[in-house]
């Protein structure tokens, strides 16, 4: 009796795993440390455990978890279109630490690019906001994508350019104010986001 009770606690806790959590996906120290605000620097994709200012650009680090987390989802054969845009707009606004993550962390093929995410499902930090085109290829992904979705505060289900920058310039406008919506679209060049808000 005694082994079947352990087996099965083994296998919930197996199971627990493969959908993504508990793990380090929720572990709250993969907030930790500081990185460089600075989307066009280099220093925006190395995290460092000490503050101060980024090695390549001087500016100001800022703490990770201070950061609004937005995880893009990639896959083989992800529409890049529908992941680009939203990844724009939040890295222009500010206020945001954007990644990429893949079933496996290895390199993903799309249309004719092969692109090295950040990191995998089972280590990446916990996602605020989940960006997703598709339904990802495996039926792994899609139970990751399901667990990790119902506790993002929001997810971004992409569908074209267009609905996906908008809906991350409407996000933005929700969490950061219509400010940086603003900054973000005028620095697209996104004319139609700006005249349906009113702006230009």
């Amino acid at each position: 009796m005694r082994t079947l009770v352990c087996t099965a606690m083994l296998l919930l806790i197996a199971s627990a795993a493969i959908a993504g959590g508990p793990g380090n996906c929720y572990d709250p120290s993969a907030r930790a440390g500081y990185v460089c605000p600075n989307d066009v620097c280099a220093g925006n994709a190395v995290i460092t455990e000490k503050n101060g200012n980024c090695r390549s650009c001087d500016h100001a680090l800022a703490a990770v978890k201070s950061l609004t987390h937005v995880a893009v989802v990639l896959y083989d054969g992800v529409d890049l279109f529908d992941v680009t845009g939203p990844t724009e707009v939040f890295a222009i606004a500010g206020g945001f630490y954007v990644y990429t993550v893949s079933e496996d962390g290895r390199a993903i093929r799309s249309g004719g690019l092969e692109i090295e995410p950040d990191f995998r499902i089972g280590n990446c930090p916990w996602p605020d906001v989940l960006v997703v085109a598709g339904k990802g290829s495996s039926e792994h992904m899609r139970g990751w994508l399901d667990t990790v979705g119902k506790d993002a505060d929001i997810v971004l289900e992409t569908g074209g350019v267009s609905s996906g920058i908008d809906g991350a310039l409407d996000i933005v406008a929700k969490m950061k104010g219509d400010e940086s919506a603003r900054r973000a679209a005028r620095a697209m060049e996104y004319e139609s986001w700006l005249a349906q808000a009113g702006q230009k």
